[in-house]
C-alpha cells in the first residue's frame, strides 16, 4: 500500500485501486490497462455512493500516451504556491520514452469538491488527433432491454473526465456561461430535464447536475475551461452515454501541436445536498481562490467609459482625477490605453495602432509617455499616495506568436509595480488561441503574482476574443465584465444589474468589476425610454453594483455637486463594510432584474452578520417586499436608503423592506 496525507486529504494506492479524497468526498478508480478508470464517487456525509449499479467501468481512450508500456509514480502533500491558500495536490504521474502524462488533483480541507486536470510533457513536441465525441447511439426500431455487464466500455473523444452512473429517478440541470459581452448580453443560460436513461445527452456549458430527488443529493460536475464561446476546438462540454456514464468533454488538445508543458482544461467534481449545489461551489470557488477574493472589496474608476478613449489621458488630467477619487473615497484610478508610449488600434492620438505585436512595432511600447507626462508616473503615483488612492494601469499582454513575450511582458509589470508600486492591472486585448499560447499566459500571470509576492491584482477583461472567461484558473484576480456607454446607448442599468444577478447564483460577486456611468451624458439619444439611465439616481446606480467590485466607468471629473455627494455617502457606508461584503456569501433575491422587479441581495458573512440590499427598479408597481427567509424585522439596522425607504417588522415578525418610489433602495445589516 502506498498512501499520501495532509490534514484529512489523502491519496492512497491499494493493490489496483486508488483513491484521493478528504472527509466529505472520495473518488475511487481502477487501474486498467495502465488507466485510471472511475469505480465511484462516494458521498460521504450523505453515505451515497454515484456508480455503475453492474460495476461497468468506462474508459477514455488517450491518444498521448501508450499507457500499457507506461511507468505509474505517485507524489502527494500540501501545495503552497503564493497565489492560492494552501491545498493538497495529488500527482499521478505515466511516463513512456521522453513522454509524460501527470493527472493531478487539488483537494481543500473540509470542501466536499476535487479539481482535477492534466499535465503533458513531450519535450520533443506532439500533435494530438483530433476525436469527435460519439453520441449518436440512434434507435433501431426493435424494442428490447438495455444489456448491462461488468465489463469495461471504451470511449473515444476529447474527454476530461468520465464517471460511471446509475440513471434512476434523476434531473439535469445544465448552465453555460456566456463571455464575449461587447456582444452577448445574456450571461448565464439555464436548463432542466429529466434524466432519461435511455437517452443520450450532449451539452453545452461549464455547469452541470445531476439531481437524485429522491435521496435529496446532487453529483455537481464543473468544467474548469473557458466557455464555450473562446474554449479551443469546441464540440460540447457534457456527455451522457445511456449505458450509464456522465462525462466533462473537450480538453482543448485534439488537433493541438505543443512542445515541452501544457496543462489540459480540467474539471472539478462535487456533492451536496440537493437545492444546496450553488452555495456550496460558490463557497469552494472562493475557498479555492486567493487573489481578488482573500482581500477587501475594492471601488475603482476608469475613465474610458466616457468615450473620449486616450484623447484626455496626460497629467493633468489624471491629477484631477485623483483629486476626485479621493473626495468621493474611491481606493483607485485606473489609467486605461494612453499612458503608454506606443499606439494601439484603439487609440484617438494616431492611425495605424496594433493590437498585438507590440514589441515588433516599438520596442519601446510599454515606457511611459513622455509627451503626456513628462515628469513621469512618479509625481502622479506620489500624489496619489498623498490622497489615499491607489493608482492602476491597464496593460495588454503580447499575444502574438502564442505569447512568445511573455517574459518580457512580466518584466514590464513588475518593472511598473517595483518602480511606481502600481499593482492593479486591467489585462485586455488577449488572444488565446493555442494551449500552448494559453500554458504561456498563465505563466505571465504566475510570474508576475509570484514575483510580487502576491501583491499584483489582475482585472481580466472578459469582453471580447478569447480569454480564459468565468471559471479557467480562476486564481487571477477579478474579471471586468462589460463595455457599455450611454454613447452607443447600450448601456441601461437594469441590464447591469441582471448580469450580475444571475452570475452571482454561483459565483462570488465580489469576484466581478461591475460598472455605472455618468447618466448625466448623452440624455437626448435615450428621449422617451421609460427605463434610460437618466431616471435612476446616482446613488441607485452604486447601490445595484454594491457587493461586485464598483467601477466608475467614466471621468470623475464630469459629475456635478449632487452626484458627488450622494455617491460619497454611500460609499463611505461601503467602505465600513467591504471586507464582510468580500467574505460573506452573497445571494442574490427577489425577481429577476429586467425594469419592473424588487429585487436585491442577501449576504450570509462567515460571523453570523448578514446584509440585505432592496432594490425598486423604474417600472416595479410593488412597493413593499417580505423577505420571511431572514431573521426578525426588529433586527435589522438601516445602513443607507433612498428617501422614505425603511424596514417595518410583519404580524408574523419578518422583515418587510419598504420601498416607496421607484428607483428606491435600502441597505442593512444584521447582527
Amino acid at each position: 500500500m502506498e498512501q499520501f496525507e495532509w490534514n484529512g486529504c489523502y491519496l492512497r494506492l491499494e493493490e489496483r485501486r486508488l483513491t484521493v479524497g478528504n472527509s466529505l468526498i472520495e473518488q475511487a478508480f481502477y487501474l486498467h490497462a495502465g488507466q485510471l478508470l472511475t469505480e465511484y464517487l462516494l458521498d460521504k456525509e450523505a453515505g451515497k455512493r454515484w456508480d455503475h449499479p453492474s460495476g461497468t467501468l468506462f474508459c477514455a481512450q488517450e491518444p498521448f500516451l501508450n499507457y500499457s508500456a507506461a511507468r505509474m509514480t505517485l507524489s502527494a502533500g500540501k501545495k503552497e504556491d503564493g497565489i492560492r491558500p494552501p491545498h493538497f495536490e495529488a500527482v499521478v504521474s505515466f511516463a513512456c520514452g521522453e513522454r509524460r502524462l501527470d493527472q493531478v488533483f487539488e483537494i481543500y480541507v473540509g470542501e466536499p469538491f476535487l479539481t482535477f486536470y492534466q499535465r503533458l510533457y513531450a519535450p520533443d513536441g506532439c500533435t494530438l488527433p483530433v476525436r469527435a465525441e460519439k453520441v449518436r447511439q440512434d434507435p433501431t426500431g426493435i424494442e428490447g432491454e438495455t444489456q448491462e455487464s461488468t465489463q469495461v466500455i471504451g470511449l473515444e473523444g476529447d474527454f476530461i473526465a468520465v464517471l460511471p452512473l446509475s440513471r434512476e429517478h434523476l434531473k439535469l440541470h445544465a448552465a453555460a456561461f456566456q463571455d464575449k459581452t461587447d456582444v452577448h448580453d445574456a450571461l448565464v443560460l439555464e436548463q432542466e430535464e429529466p434524466y432519461y436513461p435511455r437517452s443520450s445527452y450532449a451539452k453545452v456549458g461549464n455547469w452541470f447536475v445531476l439531481d437524485d430527488y429522491l435521496q435529496g443529493r446532487v453529483l455537481i460536475l464543473v468544467k474548469e475551461g473557458p466557455t464555450h464561446l473562446s474554449a479551443l476546438h469546441h464540440t460540447f462540454d457534457f456527455y451522457g452515454d445511456r449505458r450509464g456514464c456522465v462525462a466533462l468533454c473537450g480538453a482543448g488538445t485534439a488537433g493541438e501541436t505543443f512542445c515541452g508543458e501544457v496543462c489540459r482544461y480540467g474539471g472539478t467534481i462535487g456533492v451536496a445536498a440537493s437545492g444546496s449545489e450553488r452555495r456550496a461551489f460558490r463557497r469552494y470557488y472562493r475557498h479555492s481562490c486567493a487573489a481578488g477574493l482573500g482581500r477587501p472589496a475594492f471601488s475603482m474608476s476608469n475613465t474610458w467609459g466616457d468615450r473620449n478613449q486616450d484623447a484626455a489621458v496626460c497629467e493633468r488630467f489624471v491629477l484631477e482625477e485623483l483629486e476626485r477619487a479621493a473626495r468621493l473615497g474611491l481606493d483607485i484610478v485606473q489609467i486605461d490605453d494612453g499612458w503608454q508610449l506606443g499606439i494601439t488600434a484603439n487609440s484617438l492620438r494616431a492611425p495605424g495602432g496594433v493590437w498585438e505585436g507590440y514589441y515588433a512595432n516599438n520596442p519601446r511600447f510599454w515606457e511611459v509617455n513622455p509627451e503626456r507626462f513628462p515628469n513621469g508616473l512618479a509625481p502622479i503615483c506620489e500624489r496619489a499616495r498623498q490622497l489615499g488612492v491607489r493608482l492602476g494601469l491597464w496593460f495588454s499582454p503580447d499575444s502574438s506568436s502564442d505569447f512568445v513575450n511573455w517574459r518580457r511582458d512580466a518584466d514590464t509589470l513588475l518593472h511598473l509595480y517595483e518602480a511606481y508600486g502600481i499593482a492593479c492591472f486591467k489585462l485586455d486585448g488577449v488572444k488565446l488561441r493555442t494551449l500552448q499560447g494559453t500554458e504561456r499566459y498563465l505563466s505571465l500571470l504566475r510570474e508576475a503574482a509570484s514575483r510580487s509576492g502576491g501583491a499584483i491584482l489582475f482585472n481580466q477583461d472578459v469582453t471580447a476574443e478569447d480569454r480564459p472567461g468565468y471559471l479557467f484558473h480562476r486564481e487571477f484576480g477579478t474579471q471586468f465584465v462589460e463595455n457599455r456607454y450611454t454613447d452607443w446607448k447600450n448601456y441601461y442599468p437594469h441590464r447591469t444589474l441582471r448580469n450580475l444577478w444571475r452570475l452571482a447564483h454561483y459565483f462570488p460577486a465580489c469576484k466581478f468589476q461591475f460598472e455605472l456611468l455618468n447618466v448625466r451624458r448623452n440624455r437626448e439619444l435615450y428621449a422617451g425610454d421609460p427605463l434610460a439611465p437618466e431616471v435612476y439616481p446616482a446613488d441607485y446606480l452604486l447601490a445595484s453594483v454594491l457587493f461586485s467590485n464598483p467601477l466608475f466607468w467614466m471621468e470623475l471629473q464630469s459629475l456635478d455637486e449632487g452626484q458627488m455627494d450622494s455617491l460619497s455617502n454611500l460609499l463611505n457606508v461601503w467602505k465600513e463594510h467591504r471586507e464582510a461584503f468580500g467574505s460573506a456569501d452573497v445571494q442574490p433575491v427577489g425577481g429577476e432584474p429586467d425594469g419592473t422587479q424588487l429585487c436585491g441581495f442577501h449576504a450570509l458573512c462567515p460571523d453570523g452578520r448578514e446584509y440585505l440590499l432592496c432594490l425598486r427598479e423604474p417600472l416595479c408597481a410593488d412597493n413593499a417586499a417580505c423577505y420571511p427567509a431572514y431573521r426578525e424585522g426588529a433586527g435589522w439596522k438601516v445602513l443607507s436608503a433612498s428617501e422614505g425607504a425603511h424596514i417595518r417588522e410583519t404580524e408574523d415578525g419578518c422583515a418587510a423592506v419598504v420601498l416607496p418610489r421607484p428607483c428606491n433602495y435600502l441597505l442593512a445589516v444584521h447582527g
